[in-house]
This record gives C-alpha cells, structure tokens and sequence, in this order.
C-alpha cells in the first residue's frame, strides 16, 4: 500500500515534466532563471553533470539557428564525439587529443594522421598567402588558379587554370587561363594570353597584346630571359612558339611556331616563323626566316632571311644568308654556301666551297668539295671532288650526278653526265688533277664503268661496260651488262643490255640487244634489235646481210643469217637460215620456218610447221598449224586453231576460233566466225557467221571429208549441216541450217530454208521462207512466212507474206486470210499502185492460147423498169455504164426472165459511158415487164 502511493505523485510530475518539454524549453536550476529559447533544456548546476542529447551528423546539421554554446553529442557517421556551437560555426571536440595538438605550430606538428590531418580549410575557400600582411600567394582548387609570390597572379579575376612561381609572375593576368610561369618576372605583362609555358628569370616578359578578351598563344619559353621581346600584334602572330635555353629567340616579337633550343638560338628571330633551331647560336642571326631547322653548334648561324632550310652538324650552312630550302647535314657541309637554294650536302665538308649554287645535292666526304654550279648531285667520298673547279663558264660542270666512291673525279668542265659506281667514268685519281676535256650526257653505272671516257652520250651499265671507249671519243653507245659491246669500235652507236651483249660486234652498229648473249655473234651486221636470252645468239651474216632482224624472246631468230625478219616469242624463228621479210610472234611460232618468206605469224605455234610457204598470215593458237605447202600459199587464218590442219592448201582465209579448222589441201576458202566452215576440206567455199558452214560431223569426233564446194553462207548456223551440198547460198542466221547434201539452194532471212536437207535448186527469200521445205526442189518462196504445206514439193511457188502453197508444180500469189498466219487476203495489183480487187490489172491483158488483147472488163447492175413494149415491135433503152467504151463488146444477163415473146435483142455501147439495149416482142400484145437487175458486162 505504501508503495502505491509513492507512485502516483511520481506519475504526476512525469506527466507534467512530459507536457512541459513538449511546448516549450526546459529549465532546471536553483536561481528561477528561464531556459534560453535555444535550448530545450537549460540547466544550471555547479555541482552536477548532464546527459547531453545524442544525434547523427545529419541531425545536427539540421538545428536551426543553434546557440552559442549548443551542445551535442554526435554519434555517427564520423567525427565521434561532443560538437558546440562557437556562434559562427560547429566545433568538434576530439576524444583522443587535446583542443590545440591539432593547430599546426611553429615549431612543428607530431602525431599527425594522414588520411585526417592537413594544412587548409574544411569549406570551399581559397588559400591565400600574406607575408608582411602582402600578398604571396594563392590557392584555388575552384578556378585551378595556383600562385606563388610577391604579387604573383595577383591581378587574376576570370582566369582559371594558372600556375606562377616567383615574384610578378603573370603579374598583369586577368582572364587568361592554363598558364604556367615559374621565375620572377616569368609572363609578367601577360593579360588574356592563355596556355603560355615560361620557366625562367624574366621569360617571356614582355608578352602583354591584349586584343579585348582572351586568345591562345600557347608559348613555351624555358631559360633566363627566354623569348623576353614576345610581342604578339594579332591572335595570329607571336604564338606557338618553343624557346629553351638562356636567351633563346630573345629578340622574338610577332614570330610564330619556332622551336629554339639552346643558349641564343634564334636570339635575333623576329617575325621568322616554323623555324626549328636546336644547339648553341644555331641560326642565331635569323630575323625573318620561315621553316628553317638548324641542329649543331652555329649551325645556320648568318641564315637571316633564308627558309625552309635544313642544317645538321656543327657550323653546317654557317655562312648561309638569304637563299632557300638547302639541307646540310655534317661537319662544314654547305658552310660557304651565302644565297644557293635547294642544295642538299650530307657528310662532312659536303659541298663546303658552294657559294651560289642552286639545287646541287652532295653526300659523302669532301663531296662536290669545289662545285658553285647547279644541278649537281653526287653521293659518296670524293664523289663529283673537282666538278667545276676553276671553271669561270657557267654552262660547264651542270647537271651532273655522282654516286660512289671518286665517281667522275677528274671532270671538271663535262656537264648532264650520270655516273654510279667505284670510280665510275673517273678519269683521274681524287684530288690530283683534272681534265681539259668536257666529256658530257653519259650515263656510267658499274665498277670502273666508262672509266677514262671523253666521249659525249654514252651509256655503260655493268663491270667495266664500254671499256673500249678509254681515251676514244666514241659517243652515243649503250651498253649495260658485264662484257657489254666489249669490242665495239663503232663511230655509230650501238645498244646491248646483258651478259656479253654484243660482246663480239667490231664495226656493227645500229644494234640493239637486250638479254644475256643476245647478239653475241654478231660482228659486222647492222640495225638489227634483239631482246631476250641468247636472242640472235648465232646470228652471224657476213658484210651487211644481217641486217634490219627483230627478236624478241627466247632463243627467237637463233640462226638468223638474213634481213628484214620479226621474231617475237619463245623460240619463234629459231631455225631460219634463209627466210626474209617474216614476222613471227608468240611461243614457238613458225619454230620450223627455213627459207619461207612474207610469212606473219601471231600466236602460239602458229604456223608451226611451216618451212619454205610464203606469204601465209596466221593469227591465233595453233594457226596454221600444219602448213608446209612449198611457194606462195597465201593463206590467212585469223583465230585460234583456225586453218590448224592445213598442209597444203592455197588462198584460204580463216577468221574466227577454228574457222575452217579441218580443211587440208582445200583451196580458196574463206571463213569467218567461231568454227565456220569447221569440217569443210574442199575448195570455193564461203562461210560468215558462228558456226556457218560447220558440217554433219560434231568437232573432234573425226577428221573424215566433207565433199561440198562453191557453198556461200552468212550469218551465224547458216548451212550448219552443210557436208555433200554444193553451190548453195545462205543469208540469214540459221538459213539453210540442216542443209547436208543439197545443192544450188538460195536462202536469205532468218530460219529461211532451215529445214531442208537433202532437196535441191530451192530459193526462200524471208523470215522463215519454205521452213517446211525438206526434200522437196525447184520450189520458191519469196516474202516474211511464205511456204510450202509440206516438205517434199516439187516446183511450188508461194509469193507473199505469209504465202501458202500446197501443191506442186503450183504458183501462189500473196497470203489468204486464216492460212499460215495470215490475217488479210492479198490484193494483188498490175499497172496499178493501190489494187481494189484480188487481182487489179491496170493494163491490157490476154486470156488463153489463143485469145485477145483485152483492155478492160467492166460490170455493173442497174436495176430498171423498161417502158412497155409495143405489140409486134421494138425498144430502145440506155444504161449508164461508167467508163464504158464506144468500141467494147457488151454482154447484158438479168436477174429475172422477160415476159414469153419478148426480150432482148442487143447490145451496144452507143456513146461513153452508155449502153443501148434493144427489146423486142413478138406477140400481139403490148408486154411490160416488170423491174428487174440488168447485169452489164462491158469487154474492150
């Protein structure tokens, strides 16, 4: 009971205590002070501790308008531990150290943790940097801006992405940004260039264009005083530049995309631009060059105004001033060189007296050492050593070109000579002495090659080629291969091209060989050309019968004796001794030919066989294969395999892919189109078209003779079948297609005559004409269609489109509507243009063995009711007949009979273009008869 009652009280204060806290502050304490509005509980006590309220980071972060001196305790996520509130900002007060081991100190911090301890600020403000409460510096992770100095960067407002390093750096800095500028004074006038690089005391100092707002000038100046005169006068001008070294490119102002490295390299540059200078005062004096790259101590040191010039080595193109696009590589190379172009000298002292020379190129030691002149090119020690030495004529010692160990040494005054090769076309030892002479446009490519040679125009290509030509003034010879025209002692030129080409020719000339041996016997002939391995190899006429010959090939024209030949191919030629005026072309072609003559042969083995016939042309694969007929043949057969099996024949012509393929001793023959005439063998026969004339037999099956002759076909199958026939004509593709043993047969159209085989003296002119016709002769059909009804007619004739005939010994003129395809009857006209009747003769014309010349026929109807005819009496009536004559016969028929007792008496044509017909009645009675038809026929 007593403990009940204890409880209630205590249940009453913990409700009041509940109601109080949850609408308004809390206040405990011994003095009636009122809780502070911030706090919800304000306890005051100097005896007594408190539980604090507990809360996360979040939590904290959310009171609003906290006292100072609001405690927490925050529990998480990090930064465990009591949190107040200083007025101004939250304070964490950490567990494990006391308030101040966390300021960094002046003697130095201890414990320090790296993931939890720095020097900087916990909000997103700038570091600054004060000395003497001045400006040193400042960090900016927001703007990436980084300085460091007496007054460094001090002026940036919109620039982002900078970075100075010592006193004034980017001092006039306001909006430019990614630039970097380590040295007092470093880009100190720099206002709104941007992506400038200056390392250095003073580098790049000068640089302050401003054109109204910011623009890249991207500059790279690295050394004391680099680039110091930078003066860009436009967003183009002074940009792009690389300077490294102590005064490299001092004296730049508006130049662009130069590269400097090294102490004063490009120091007197200005407006040069794209130039590349790299060592010690290289191009040191340049002012307005453009893309000069100098490499090497004072390499390109005087080079002004010059561009595009290459200097490598130390002093290379010293003395340059003003001329363009040289290149100097070496020690000295080019090094007097003042105003020449385009020269090229790689190797030291290279080209070292040139002065003025233009486009001259020396490689190698002491190349071209004395040339001044133009156009000169020499590759290797010595090379070129004297060319033009104390030569005062500007046209001597030009154009030449020297490749290899002392080529050409020795001549001074020659001009346009080409020599590669040890020593080649040398006259004396390097640097003794030098000819008076002025051999020049020879070309000597070899060991030793035209060593010694004065004359002009000479080419010599192979170990010691020309040899003969030491101290002899011969010009105008080629010889390339080893003992190439060894022996020659020619005034005229020769050309030999291979291993002893021509290695035996004294007087000849005019020759020309290509190919190992080529022409190797060869000593007096003249103009001949061969080309190809052992070409002409044996071919040895005495005095000038060998002469004007071209092979081409292999073995082509081997034991050639006489002129006026052309072999070209694989052995073509190869045995003719005698033969002249042949042209033979392809492998093995007229391989046999002995004494044959006017012979052209094209193709692989084309007239093959061939060794005394004249005058044959064969063009294609085995044309003509098998020919051998003695004499003049005159034969043409153009295709491959065409004429193959020919042996004997004479005046045949075969144009196509085995045109007249089988023919042998046939004659006179022509055909043209793939297989035409294909089995044929006997003679007159003419067949144009594919597969025209081709005959019974299918190819290759045998070689057995087809008999016809005097068959003409044109036009692709025409006379297909043809084997037996003869004096056959066919025009028209597939006309007279099966056509095997018939003869004197005229066919012209497509498919006319087609079918016939075996019939005769047959002509079908016409799409399709007498088609039907198979045995049948001496029949005609002449027009689009026209035809017999079956194929073993025996003189039929239909004539027309679409004709028909349908027996023998029987002529049809034109087609009748519903009959073969013909759609209307045929008109047919004589002395008329425009026939109105089936047969319209406007002429005269005779009936019978016996009968009359008639003019005309004419018939008309008129329909009339004579007048009454009296009793015992006669009437006399007229009918209008048009066109009807006085002199024609009248012939009068009616439609119906006259009353019994009368009728007509006659007729006549009593005026033109009128009849009179007289009636008679011979009864009693007066008679009418009643209206009727009169039929009048008028006859003149």
């Amino acid at each position: 009971m007593t403990k009940l009652l204890r409880l209630v009280p205590a249940i009453c204060m913990a409700a009041m205590v509940h109601v109080t806290a949850a609408s308004q502050s809390l206040s405990i304490n011994t003095t009636g002070n009122p809780a502070h509005a911030s706090a919800i509980l304000d306890v005051e006590s100097t005896d007594k501790g408190m539980l604090v309220p507990r809360m996360n980071k979040i939590q904290r972060s959310a009171i609003a308008a906290p006292a100072t001196g609001l405690l927490v305790f925050q529990n998480g996520p990090d930064s465990i531990g009591f949190h107040y509130y200083n007025g101004t900002a939250w304070i964490w007060l950490p567990g494990s150290n006391s308030i101040d081991t966390i300021a960094w100190k002046t003697a130095g911090n201890a414990g320090t943790n790296i993931n939890s301890h720095f020097f900087g600020t916990t909000d997103n403000v700038p570091l600054s940097f004060r000395q003497n409460n001045t400006w040193l510096g400042r960090w900016n992770k927001t703007t990436g801006n980084y300085m460091i100095g007496d007054s460094a960067g001090i002026k940036i407002t919109s620039g982002i992405n900078n970075t100075s390093v010592g006193a004034k750096t980017l001092f006039e800095n306001t909006s430019a940004y990614g630039n970097v500028a380590i040295g007092n004074n470093a880009l100190q006038n720099n206002s709104t260039g941007a992506r400038n690089t200056a390392v250095g005391d003073s580098a790049l100092y000068t640089q302050l264009y401003n054109p109204g707002g910011t623009y890249l000038s991207d500059n790279t100046a690295l050394g004391s005083k680099a680039m110091f005169y930078n003066q860009p006068i436009s967003t183009g001008t002074g940009v792009k530049n690389v300077a490294i070294g102590n005064e490299a490119m001092y004296l730049n102002t508006t130049g662009s995309e130069n590269v400097a490295i090294g102490v004063s390299a490009l120091r007197e540059n200005t407006t040069g631009a794209g130039n590349t200078a790299v060592g010690r005062s290289a191009n040191r004096l340049s002012k307005a060059g453009i893309a000069n790259s100098y490499f090497g101590y004072a390499s390109g040191y005087r080079d002004s105004t010059g561009s595009y010039n290459t200097g490598l080595g130390s002093y290379a193109l010293y003395n340059h001033q003003t001329g363009d696009r040289n290149t100097a590589v070496g020690y000295g190379a080019l090094n007097a060189d003042s105003s020449g172009g385009y020269n090229t000298a790689i190797g030291m002292l290279a080209g070292y007296n040139a002065d003025t020379a233009d486009m001259a190129t020396s490689v190698g030691y002491a190349a071209l050492y004395y040339n001044q002149r133009d156009h000169t090119t020499a590759l290797g020690a010595y090379a070129g050593f004297q060319n033009s030495r104390s030569s005062a004529n500007i046209t001597q010692g030009i154009e030449n070109t020297m490749i290899g160990y002392a080529a050409l040494t020795g001549n001074a005054f020659g001009s346009q000579n080409t020599a590669v090769g040890y020593k080649a076309m040398s006259i004396f030892e390097p640097n003794t002495s030098f000819s008076g002479t002025a051999p020049s446009r020879n070309v000597a490519i070899g060991d030793s090659a035209l060593q010694a040679n004065r004359g002009n125009d000479n080419v010599g290509i192979g170990y010691r080629a020309l040899s003969n030509t030491n101290n002899l003034n011969m010009n105008g010879h080629v010889a390339v291969g080893s003992r190439a025209l060894l022996n020659t002692t020619a005034t005229y030129p020769n050309t030999a091209i291979g291993y002893s080409s021509q290695d035996s020719a004294t007087t000849g000339y005019a020759n020309t060989a290509l190919g190992s041996y080529s022409l190797s016997s060869n000593k007096t002939g003249l103009n001949n050309t061969a080309i190809g391995n052992a070409a002409m190899y044996e071919a040895n006429g005495t005095g000038s019968n060998l002469s004007y010959n071209t092979a081409v090939g292999n073995d082509a024209l081997r034991l050639a004796r006489y002129y006026a030949n052309t072999a070209v191919g694989e052995s073509a030629l190869r045995n003719d001794t005698a033969g002249i005026f042949n042209s033979a072309v392809g492998y093995y072609t007229m391989y046999n030919n002995r004494s044959g003559r006017a012979n052209v042969a094209l193709g692989y083995r084309t007239l093959y066989t061939n060794e005394a016939s004249d005058y044959n042309t064969a063009v294609g694969h085995d044309a003509l294969f098998k020919h051998k007929r003695v004499g003049f043949t005159y034969n043409t057969a153009l295709g491959a395999s065409a004429l193959e099996q020919d042996s004997s024949g004479y005046q045949n012509t075969g144009v196509g892919t085995s045109a007249f393929r089988n023919n042998v001793t046939g004659f006179q023959n022509t055909g043209v189109g793939i297989n035409a005439g294909y089995h044929q063998k006997k003679y007159l026969n003419t067949f144009i078209g594919a597969y025209s004339g081709v005959g019974e037999r299918a190819p290759y099956s045998n070689y057995a003779a087809d008999t016809g002759y005097n068959n003409t076909g044109l036009g692709a199958y025409s006379l297909y079948r043809i084997a037996n026939g003869t004096n056959n004509v066919a025009t028209g593709y597939f006309a007279l297609n099966n056509d095997s043993s018939g003869s004197h047969n005229t066919a012209s159209g497509y498919l006319a005559i087609s079918n016939n085989t075996t019939g005769s003296f047959n002509t079908g002119f016409g799409y399709t004409a007498l088609s039907n016709n198979t045995t049948g002769n001496y029949n005609v059909a002449l027009g689009s269609g026209a035809d017999v009804s079956t194929g073993n007619l025996t003189n039929a004739a239909a004539i027309g489109s679409n004709a028909y005939v349908t027996q023998s010994n029987s002529l049809v003129l034109g087609g009748i509507t519903g009959t073969n395809g013909a759609t209307a009857n045929t008109l047919v006209g004589i002395g008329t243009t425009a026939p109105t009747a089936r047969l319209d003769v406007d002429a005269n014309f005779k009936l019978g063995n016996n009968g009359s010349i008639l003019n005309e026929i004419i018939k008309v109807t008129v329909n009339n009711d004579i007048d009454i005819i009296p009793a015992n009496s006669t009437l006399v009536q007229d009918f209008a007949v048009p066109n009807a004559a006085t002199t024609s016969s009248v012939i009068v028929s009616t439609s119906s009979n006259f009353i019994t007792g009368s009728g007509i008496s006659f007729a006549r044509v009593s005026a033109a273009g009128n009849v009179q017909i007289t009636f008679f009645n011979t009864t009693a009675l007066a008679i009418d008869n009643l209206a009727k038809n009169y039929y009048i026929t008028v006859i003149r």
